[in-house]
C-alpha cells in the first residue's frame, strides 16, 4: 500500500480508503474462522520460503541504507552518518549478540537521537520544532476514494497480509517461542480492529509483520511490555511533537537504521534453517528448493 500509495500521490481518503478495505476483509476472516482455509492449504515449506524472501528484502533495505552516506573520509563525509559509524554499530551488535540482556538497540537509537539533535542545531532548525498539545484527525473516505484506494492498493496487499502478517507470524512466533500457540483469530481480529480504527485518524495502514516480531526479538524483546513501553513513547512523542518532529528524525543517521535493519532479517532469516538440517534426504531437498523459490 505504502509504495503504491507514494508512486500514485494517494489523498489521505485514498490512503484510508486502501487501508479499511483490507482491515474489513481480514478481520471478518478472523471472527468467522475462515482463515483455517488458508493454513490449511499453504504448506510449510512456502510459509519458509516467505520468511527468507522477506529477509532478503530487509536484508537488501539495510544495505541501501548503509549506502546511503558510504564514506569514510573526503569531503562528502558526514560526521554523524559514514561507513565508519555502521562498521561500529555492526560490531558493537555482534560483541552483544549472546548478551541479550544489553539493551544495544536501545543505546545505538539513543545515540542515533543525540547525533539527529546536534545536526539539527546546527543547521538551526529548531525553531521548525513545535512543542505543545498534538492531536489526529478524522479522515472519512468518500465512496470514490475508497474504491481508488482499495482497488489500486488494497486488493495486492490482501495476501500478502495474510501470508506475512498472519500466517508467517503465526509460524515464526511458534518458532521462538517453542510451546507458545498463537491463535490465528486473535491476530486477523487485531490487526482489523486496529486498522478500523486508526485510518479513520489518518494513521498508515499497518499489521504485525514477522520482520518486526524478528527485529524484537533479535534486539532482546521476550515479552509484551517491549511493545507497551514503544507504543507509550510513540504516543507521547507523537501527541507532544506532532508532524514538527520529522524536522529531528530526517537526520537520524542511516548508517544506524541500515544495521539494525541488517541484523533483524537474519534473525528472520534463522527460521528457515529447519529445512535445511538433512541434505541427502529426497523429501527434504525438495522442500529447500521450495524455500528458496
Amino acid at each position: 500500500i505504502a509504495a503504491i500509495a507514494l508512486t500514485n500521490k494517494f489523498t489521505p481518503g485514498e490512503l484510508a480508503g486502501a487501508g479499511l478495505g483490507v482491515s474489513a476483509i481480514v478481520f471478518f476472516l478472523g471472527i468467522s474462522r475462515l482463515l483455517w482455509l488458508v493454513t490449511r492449504f499453504v504448506p510449510i515449506p512456502v510459509v519458509k520460503g516467505l520468511q527468507l524472501g522477506t529477509c532478503f528484502q530487509l536484508c537488501k533495505k539495510g544495505i541501501a541504507l548503509i549506502k546511503t552516506n558510504a564514506s569514510f573520509w573526503g569531503d562528502s563525509v558526514v560526521w554523524s552518518d559514514n561507513l565508519w559509524w555502521a562498521c561500529s554499530s555492526f560490531l558493537l551488535v555482534l560483541f552483544v549478540y549472546e548478551r541479550r540482556r544489553v539493551p544495544v538497540a536501545l543505546l545505538i537509537f539513543i545515540l542515533g537521537v543525540v547525533f539527529a539533535l546536534a545536526q539539527t542545531g546546527s543547521h538551526q532548525q529548531f525553531d521548525r520544532v513545535h512543542p505543545g498539545a498534538h492531536f489526529v484527525h478524522v479522515v472519512v473516505p468518500s465512496s470514490e476514494e475508497f474504491r481508488t484506494g482499495f482497488l489500486s492498493a488494497g486488493l495486492g496487499q490482501l495476501p500478502l497480509t495474510l501470508l506475512n502478517s498472519v500466517v508467517a507470524l503465526a509460524a515464526l512466533s511458534r518458532d521462538l517461542f517453542p510451546g507458545y500457540d498463537p491463535s490465528l483469530t486473535h491476530i486477523t481480529t487485531s490487526i482489523g480492529i486496529m486498522n478500523l480504527v486508526g485510518c479513520f485518524f489518518g494513521s498508515m495502514p499497518f499489521c504485525h509483520g514477522s520482520g518486526g516480531l524478528a527485529g524484537q526479538y533479535f534486539f532482546g524483546a521476550r515479552t509484551e511490555l517491549s511493545l507497551y513501553f514503544l507504543g507509550a513513547i510513540k504516543m507521547a512523542v507523537g501527541i507532544v511533537f506532532g508532524e514538527s518532529l520529522l524536522v529531528v528524525l530526517k537526520w537520524f543517521p542511516s548508517s544506524f537504521l541500515g544495521v539494525m535493519l541488517f541484523m533483524a532479517s537474519i534473525e528472520l532469516g534463522l527460521v528457515a534453517r529447519n529445512f535445511t538440517l538433512h541434505p541427502q534426504d529426497e523429501r527434504r531437498r525438495r522442500q529447500d528448493f521450495i524455500v528458496l523459490l
